[in-house]
């Protein structure tokens, strides 16, 4: 499902810069891809849902630690 995807896209880009969230935007499309033809559509949403927020949660990782180095 196309649309599922840009709303993931649209989801990690809001709380955090779009220039740290370019580079692990494909990683959730190719998930995606891959579990839409098994499971039913609310599963689906439910690992969106996680994949959106291990995603959030790893990014602001990253941005910690770039943030503690720059000091």
């Amino acid at each position: 499902t196309p649309p599922a995807t840009t709303t993931i896209r649209t989801t990690t880009t809001s709380p955090v810069s779009p220039a740290t969230t370019t580079p692990v935007t494909p990683i959730t499309t190719t998930t995606a891809q891959q579990t839409t033809p098994t499971g039913p559509p609310a599963a689906d949403y439910t690992l969106y849902i996680i994949i959106a927020i291990v995603v959030v949660i790893a990014v602001a990782g990253v941005a910690a630690v770039a943030m503690r180095r720059k000091r």
